[in-house]
């Protein structure tokens, strides 16, 4: 095999720039065959990318011997022969490495160095995407309960933030209910991704026995008192779908893959139309519950970073680094993202609001607010990319509760990483909104164990707050793209809607079959 190094050893790297106080930062070093000396070793985390577009993570840092890239063994004396017995890539094997150094003296280390993880390799996991390149599992951190036997999958964490420069708060509903006086929460990265968890809280809100509770768009709690289910519900064709929407039950409305098609024209959008009985001059509240499929998935491994190559590493960096540039990503991504929700006021459409990106792997709930009408009937229009979403119920409430809501933040009274290890500097990581985050790679997770007070003529439902962001990893397929047809140009969007849809009419059956059975397996 002919030698990768001489041409492109380690030939891109990126840096993370975070802002300051106690959050590290890391710088990229640029490396060539003539810098690299036999022997010697670099004491920071590092990703291997080989030429069969599998990824190893060294997380310990490696050592250069006789042409080989030799992983370092957690407290080895790099001095001693063993140094090199825990994982060898030999030169010619090796496409690219990425290597992060942290510069700040005074920075604290992730929660990750608290438990003195050994290089572990993604190896297999690699393999499995040569094979189905397009499959590879993807999503940010996942949060599963516990209900006496077995973890449960409720919610996925801030979807939307990509990036450290477009981080943001999130909020989710829990199902999960009280277990002898305690909640457990397992945090999990289950991809290929690098996840920065700011703020992790666990929130217990009492509200009257026979309401209902829930999250709304603008991250707020709000009672529902009288719930009922839609009465007319019409697709942008004229279909009646409400039978499909009035109960929930799994049972969902999605345009369809021949919908997108339409985006190769140009920018389109399906919608629904609800007719909602309400009180007049009174306002009312409308309630979703719905996922994404796979389709913002795609937009963003293949078409965003996959389409990049090589160049989806720089593309990373500037979102995470360049302030303007990822605020322009997102002004546009806002654009085509989420649900739009639309009344029918003076002839035309009003938009007063977005149900957001809620990620593929369960089912979101949320709440929005609408508007006093001079009529007891109220025209609600629910817009959206066309196949972007799965819309399982609509539900609404007309009456005007008075009652408070109490909120209660839950501290967890322990904290353990995927081995059963605790470490009491992982509290400061998770409880507020500040420089410090608690990072995870594939296959780590953290249990969290929580004691709730008990209270008695109330109801009580469980919410976790969030805020963070997460990097997709480079995939090795992408570093060796060799199609050049189209790159990703953010001024570009008839560009990138066209793309789109032609990636997803061609691959959505396959990575709709295969994508849920390719995560990282925890280490557990």
């Amino acid at each position: 095999m002919k030698s990768m190094l001489i041409n492109i050893l380690i030939f891109t790297f990126f840096t993370f720039q975070f802002i300051t106080g106690c959050f590290p930062t890391y710088k990229a070093t640029l490396f060539t065959s003539n810098e690299i000396i036999d022997g010697e070793y670099y004491d920071f985390q590092a990703k291997v990318y080989k030429t069969d577009n599998s990824i190893v993570l060294l997380k310990n840092g490696f050592i250069v011997n006789n042409k080989c890239i030799c992983s370092k063994p957690n407290n080895s004396n790099p001095a001693t022969k063993d140094f090199f017995d825990n994982y060898v890539i030999p030169f010619d094997s090796i496409t690219a490495i990425i290597i992060y150094e942290e510069t700040t003296s005074s920075g604290r280390m992730f929660a990750s160095f608290f438990f003195g993880l050994t290089a572990p390799t993604l190896t297999f996991l690699g393999v499995y995407c040569l094979a189905c390149p397009k499959c590879c599992f993807g999503s940010c951190p996942t949060v599963y309960t516990f209900d006496g036997n077995q973890y449960n999958l409720e919610v996925e964490l801030f979807s939307e933030c990509i990036s450290r420069q477009i981080e943001d708060c999130d909020i989710d509903l829990l199902q999960q209910k009280i277990i002898n006086d305690s909640i457990q929460l397992k945090v999990t990265n289950e991809a290929l991704e690098t996840h920065f968890i700011n703020k992790f809280n666990l929130i217990a809100a009492e509200h009257p026995i026979g309401t209902n509770l829930y999250p709304t768009i603008n991250n707020d709690l709000i009672i529902i008192s009288k719930q009922m289910s839609i009465s007319n519900a019409i697709t942008k064709t004229g279909t009646s779908i409400t039978s499909l929407l009035k109960n929930d039950d799994d049972k969902y409305y999605r345009s369809g893959v021949n919908s997108v098609s339409e985006l190769k024209k140009g920018v389109t959008f399906d919608w629904i139309d609800l007719k909602l009985p309400v009180t007049k001059n009174l306002p009312a509240k409308l309630i979703l519950k719905y996922r994404n499929t796979l389709l913002s998935t795609t937009l963003l491994y293949d078409v965003v970073i996959g389409s990049q190559g090589i160049k989806g590493l720089e593309w990373t960096n500037k979102m995470n680094n360049d302030k303007v540039y990822a605020q322009q990503f997102k002004m546009i991504y806002d654009l085509f993202s989420g649900i739009k929700i639309k009344v029918f006021k003076n002839n035309s459409w009003i938009e007063i609001g977005k149900f957001k990106d809620a990620g593929p792997l369960n089912w979101k709930y949320l709440v929005a607010e609408l508007p006093a009408n001079n009529s007891d009937t109220l025209f609600v229009r629910l817009e959206f990319v066309p196949d972007n979403f799965m819309i399982d119920y609509v539900g609404f409430d007309t009456t005007q509760s008075k009652d408070e809501i109490s909120t209660i933040l839950i501290n967890p009274i322990k904290i353990s990483d995927g081995k059963g290890n605790c470490s009491d500097a992982l509290f400061s990581y998770i409880n507020a909104n500040d420089s410090l985050y608690l990072k995870t790679e594939p296959g780590d997770s953290y249990t969290f164990y929580y004691f709730i007070p008990g209270k008695s003529n109330t109801e009580q439902t469980f919410f976790i707050s969030s805020k963070g962001y997460y990097n997709e990893w480079i995939r090795g397929n992408w570093i060796n793209n060799l199609d050049t047809s189209y790159s990703f140009n953010l001024y570009n969007v008839k560009g990138t809607l066209s793309r789109l849809a032609k990636s997803w009419i061609e691959n959505s059956d396959l990575l709709e079959k295969e994508f849920f059975h390719s995560k990282f397996s925890l280490k557990e």
